[in-house]
């Protein structure tokens, strides 16, 4: 509900002649002036609440949970295992606006929106081989853009500088950001880390890709990895 000054004029002006009509009733009238607008406001703000878990639920049935053990290699492992946390920020579901199918429905569009929700990236030890870990949603209709960050373990007492330096020692040799397609069959192959940046709001995160997965790109020059829909 939106108010203007004319408005609330209006219904001062009103309320002034129904007190002066029916005195003995003006505290109810004034009452009443207060509790319409509020019970408005609310059954506005409950609808809203409604519909945004509605679109919520129906949106994680149209999302596959999907794991990944992704293999590192060794000095990616020795240089950055033990002192960093490792996260994945879903960018949003699609590769871009340009490349959604032609047959996308609006609830399609509408999955499209940015998300920019972290989940958790594991470092575990296999039988003697390093692996990142972690469970992406990916939508079966658009896939899912997304983009790995690591920051400083508090027990390590580095600063995410100090973790820029040790990812840029482990990247690909060029670590220059570009578009790629993922090949499915190398998925046996050690990941190595390129096109590492520091960012975050504090600059307190390291983010970076991974060449096991595909990238696409992002206005502005960014890049993500991409996993399609299945």
């Amino acid at each position: 509900m939106s108010l203007t000054l004319e408005g609330v004029h209006r219904e001062l002006e009103e309320l002034k002649t129904e007190v002066k009509r029916r005195p003995a009733r003006w505290p109810l009238v004034v009452l009443g002036a207060f509790l319409v607008p509020l019970a408005a406001a609310m059954v506005s703000l409950v609808w809203s609440f409604t519909t945004d878990l509605y679109e919520q639920g129906s949106l994680n049935r149209r999302v596959t949970p999907t794991p990944f053990k992704i293999p590192i290699n060794k000095d990616f492992a020795t240089k950055l295992g033990d002192i960093t946390d490792f996260h994945a920020l879903i960018v949003h579901y699609g590769a871009n606006d340009k490349e959604l199918p032609a047959t996308a429905t609006d609830r399609d569009r509408n999955d499209y929106k940015r998300q920019f929700t972290s989940i958790p990236v594991y470092f575990r030890v296999d039988d003697g081989q390093n692996f990142l870990e972690f469970t992406l949603p990916v939508h079966q209709y658009l896939g899912t853009k997304f983009k790995l960050y690591a920051t400083p373990k508090k027990s390590s007492k580095i600063t995410a500088k100090d973790l820029l330096k040790k990812f840029e020692e482990a990247q690909l040799k060029d670590g220059i950001c570009k578009v790629t397609k993922r090949t499915w069959e190398n998925a046996d192959k050690e990941a190595e880390p390129f096109c590492v940046e520091l960012g975050g709001t504090h600059w307190d995160k390291v983010y970076f890709l991974l060449d096991w997965f595909g990238v696409v790109p992002t206005s502005g020059g960014i890049f993500d990895n991409y996993v399609p829909p299945a």
